[in-house]
């Protein structure tokens, strides 16, 4: 008679599985619907004019918006959304690398909130000889003890 029971229970754990699993299915409609949406709203952003985008990029507090706008083909909407602290610290690095001969760049770079350390150690080594970057650099709250000093050594 246990031996019944051992099946009835398997039974019923197969048969919580598949309710389960055939819940799930709706899930990948839900996120294909949003991928659509947030592709298509990507679209409208670029599409955008650049009055428009100059705003977003300063108000917006979404880093996915704002990593899009920092890629933007206007000097002006890219400028603004590296200075939002939204902007996340990766795209942050990929503008410095991008950047290394434009020390505006450089030092707007140096300035937002979300710079890493690593990126902030690039910067001046693309941009040290700036006085405006190390001070930019050395007022960053990511700037560590090693940064300063090789700062200073630099200056020295």
């Amino acid at each position: 008679m246990s031996n019944n029971t051992n099946y009835f229970e398997i039974d019923d754990f197969i048969f919580n599985i598949d309710r389960e699993l055939s819940s799930l299915s709706g899930a990948d409609q839900l996120l294909d619907n949003l991928e659509k949406d947030l592709k298509k709203s990507v679209i409208d952003l670029k599409s955008s004019d650049e009055k428009a985008k100059r705003q977003l990029a300063a108000t917006v507090d979404d880093a996915y918006y704002t990593d899009i706008l920092a890629q933007d083909d206007s000097f002006h909407v890219r400028t603004i959304a590296l200075c939002n602290p939204a902007t996340s610290a990766s795209v942050l690095n990929k503008a410095a690398q991008s950047s290394k001969n434009d020390k505006y760049t450089l030092m707007i770079i140096a300035h937002n909130p979300n710079t890493s350390l690593e990126t902030l150690n690039e910067i001046i080594v693309y941009g040290g000889s700036e006085e405006e970057i190390r001070n930019a650099v050395l007022q960053h709250p990511n700037c560590n003890d090693i940064l300063r000093l090789k700062i200073e050594d630099w200056t020295k």
